[in-house]
């Protein structure tokens, strides 16, 4: 691939446009095609969330909300948060996705779009709970500052009542500085088949 591979580039966003690596989520729809919500400035310099998805050789981008607060950040390497966070896409009907955020200025939510479309829906939803059983959100390590991270697993696995979880012990964000001795012990990583009661 190189930048003049065509659809290799979903929005040529600028430098200082309101992008952010971490900032865009990958997904397939229904039909197997990429879709991709990510956040970027718009005209007016105010932070939007959108979503793109590839089709007919070509990507169709579409703007799903309508904030009118600018969400400025700069500088090197790790940093906390930013001011706006974003996540995956999920379905949340049969013709519509929601893509949950944290906002500075508008707390945290979920705004709404049509697959077929990719148009904003006017519906309210709140993020499903994680429904994770109390002991993964222990750490196993006994060490100071040491906390828990999990991710889920981005495919299917063939059966809706089950589902795949990384869980890990880790420290919390250093933001790039050196770390301080002593550390901590090598941490277990578990992979875990959550099955949901029928």
């Amino acid at each position: 691939m190189t930048l003049g591979t065509k659809g290799l580039i979903v929005d040529p966003i600028p430098s200082g446009g309101g992008i952010i690596n971490g900032g865009a989520r990958l997904v397939f729809d229904s039909q197997q095609r990429p879709m991709i919500a990510y956040h970027k400035s718009d005209a007016n310099g105010n932070m939007q969330f959108y979503v793109a998805r590839f089709g007919e050789g070509e990507w169709t981008r579409r703007v799903i909300t309508a904030w009118n607060k600018p969400v400025k950040f700069s500088g090197f390497g790790a940093m906390p948060f930013i001011g706006i966070k974003i996540s995956a896409p999920q379905r949340v009907e049969d013709d519509v996705w929601a893509v949950g955020y944290r906002h500075r200025d508008y707390g945290a939510g979920m705004v709404a779009f049509r697959e077929t479309t990719l148009e904003p829906v006017a519906a309210k939803f709140t993020p499903p709970p994680k429904e994770l059983p109390p002991e993964m959100n222990r750490p196993e390590i006994q060490f100071k500052g040491i906390g828990v991270r999990t991710a889920g697993d981005l495919g299917e696995s063939g059966d809706p009542n089950v589902r795949y979880i990384l869980k890990w012990d880790v420290l919390p964000p250093n933001h790039d500085r050196k770390l301080q001795t002593p550390r901590p012990p090598p941490a277990m990583l578990h992979v875990f088949q959550l099955v949901r009661d029928k």
